[in-house]
């Protein structure tokens, strides 16, 4: 019984009355744009970014609303979370339907993003709602890549003068904009006295040795070919030709303090000291038994560097 009850969840009901779409419905469905921003949301988080999370009525008028929309079909429940621990007692998490990408004007399955469930759920949730929750704490602007798109520019001192920073004509016209095989588009924090440009972020899952045995490659894996690609872009000053930015960071996450630590080491014994590369290692999201709470935390405590001291946000 409790695997039918399970399944009904997932399963859309024939809707009785018409569904008249209102100004957060529109918002919630720009919010999940799996290019430009989210490609999963739990409810919990969705309150928290509408700033109702600590708001029991409006809490819980949320949860109908969410239903409904599903069940009108403007939003999807990914069938992979059935399979998580607990899955009948947590959050559900939402996506963003093709009927409501139409809706919004956002191209239907034109996506970066992957297919797999728990490596997105820890981008989103490991890494970008924490950054929106970090933003709104310290009262940072967070500048996202549809509007770094549009042309928008900064002004910021440097050593030799007054100088204009943002995504070039030649970026913004092409039809790959985006450089890389990284889990996040561009995206820019602006905390008042600084800016930092982050031109993606890796996430990696696995927990074995970096080392992949293999006869033509013996050292490269999934996790180095990406930092090996994150050198080269560096090094090579794309943050500057291809983005516009003076400098930039590249957040790693992982789900094992040992994985990341090999990581850290292969970049040290690769070219020393790194400060522009950040690791963290948070939970693997998807297969808790439950979703932790929306918070900042994520993001705002250290994370560690190869060879120099710890980055703060």
């Amino acid at each position: 019984m409790a695997t039918k009850s399970r399944r009904r969840r997932y399963k859309r009901e024939k809707q009785t009355t018409r569904v008249v779409l209102q100004d957060r419905d529109r918002e919630l469905f720009e919010l999940l744009d799996p290019h430009y921003g989210f490609k999963f949301l739990t409810t919990s988080w969705i309150a928290y970014l509408f700033g109702i999370y600590d708001d029991e009525y409006a809490y819980d008028g949320l949860q109908r609303r969410l239903a409904k929309l599903f069940h009108a079909g403007y939003l999807d429940r990914p069938e992979r979370q059935r399979y998580s621990p607990n899955t009948n007692y947590k959050d559900f998490v939402y996506e963003r339907a093709d009927k409501a990408a139409h809706l919004v004007g956002s191209p239907a399955g034109v996506s970066h993003r992957s297919n797999s469930y728990p490596h997105e759920v820890l981008a989103d949730l490991g890494y970008q709602a924490p950054l929106h929750a970090a933003a709104k704490a310290k009262g940072w602007a967070l500048i996202h890549a549809k509007t770094l798109m549009s042309g928008v520019t900064f002004k910021v001192h440097s050593k030799e003068g007054l100088r204009t920073l943002g995504f070039p004509e030649s970026t913004r016209q092409s039809r790959t904009p985006f450089w890389g095989d990284m889990d996040m588009p561009p995206h820019l924090i602006d905390r008042g006295d600084d800016l930092i440009f982050i031109p993606g972020i890796q996430v990696d899952r696995s927990t074995e040795s970096l080392r992949n045995i293999n006869p033509k490659d013996p050292k490269r894996t999934t996790l180095t070919k990406h930092l090996d690609e994150i050198i080269s872009f560096h090094q090579g000053k794309l943050f500057q030709s291809h983005y516009g930015f003076s400098s930039a960071i590249y957040p790693v996450v992982t789900i094992d303090e040992t994985h990341e630590l090999n990581a850290r080491n292969y970049v040290q014994d690769r070219i020393g000291k790194c400060g522009y590369m950040v690791f963290k290692t948070v939970p693997d999201i998807a297969y808790l038994d439950h979703f932790p709470a929306p918070s900042a935390e994520l993001i705002t405590t250290p994370w560690r560097r190869a060879g120099m001291p710890d980055f703060l946000f």
